[in-house]
């Protein structure tokens, strides 16, 4: 927000495009003093510009997206913005596998964990994904096909152990974006690779909750997301699923 407001003496008017739906800003230090201040440090920049000037804004909420697809702006809008629905105007784009066959918008493949987040079962998961994908294809508005390259692909995770274990694993492939879900809102690759906030985990953790997280986890592709997931995490929401966080994350789940 500091940043913004800095900006604001340079023009007449100032256009912010961006998500809602975005992952807040992760404070390290104190934000007592500013506990109960709607522009404190801790806030949203968004959530703060409103909150000091929000009689001099007007607020436009997009009703497409030109990046995401079809089936991926379904399941988001649903779930994430069931107040301000989307449609997909995304040109055609596709990954296209080695047989010749179109992979979905989004692909869950479960993974057995059993020893944490970092469960080296998932991050191998990761990586073997990666590689898999470095041998298919990508369409694009009913072009030519051409190869699905690393630079093309990314890898998010919740944690930076588990980002800095991926690059180790894929050092040997150069060009793959590998970077956590704060460190990769607003960005986006052809293909991505995703570890779902959940997986490894045996009790529902706020931070895995986050609905922001999950978001910006399953909105980072544009023609493919292959989403890792824990059977394990099923049923554990299920069993908190007297909490809101727990319930609203179920809900994704099961419709991945």
């Amino acid at each position: 927000y500091a940043d913004l407001g800095a900006l604001g003496a340079l023009a007449r008017q100032v256009v912010c495009v961006g998500d809602p739906g975005q992952v807040a800003p992760v404070v390290t230090g104190s934000t007592q003093r500013w506990e109960h201040q709607p522009t404190g440090p801790h806030q949203p920049a968004p959530a703060a510009l409103l909150a000091a000037h929000g009689e001099a804004i007007t607020v436009h909420q997009l009703t497409n997206s030109w990046r995401l697809g079809p089936q991926t702006c379904a399941l988001v809008s649903k779930h994430f913005y069931p107040q301000m629905p989307f449609a997909s105007r995304r040109p055609d784009e596709a990954v296209i596998a080695p047989d010749g066959a179109a992979l979905p918008e989004i692909s869950p493949r479960p993974v057995a964990a059993s020893h944490g987040p970092t469960d080296p079962a998932l991050l191998t998961a990761l990586a073997g994904r990666v590689r898999e994908l470095t041998w298919h294809s990508v369409s694009r508005g009913g072009g030519a096909t051409v190869p699905l390259t690393p630079t093309d692909i990314a890898v998010v995770v919740p944690h930076v152990a588990q980002a800095g274990a991926v690059r180790a694993l894929l050092a040997d492939v150069p060009g793959v974006l590998i970077g956590t879900v704060n460190a990769l809102q607003g960005l986006e690759r052809t293909a991505v690779v995703a570890l779902h906030p959940m997986a490894g985990y045996r009790s529902a953790e706020p931070f895995a909750l986050d609905a922001g997280r999950m978001c910006v986890t399953l909105t980072r592709h544009r023609a493919h997301l292959t989403i890792l997931t824990a059977p394990a995490t099923a049923p554990l929401l299920a069993a908190a699923n007297d909490d809101p966080p727990a319930a609203a994350a179920l809900a994704v789940l099961n419709d991945l």
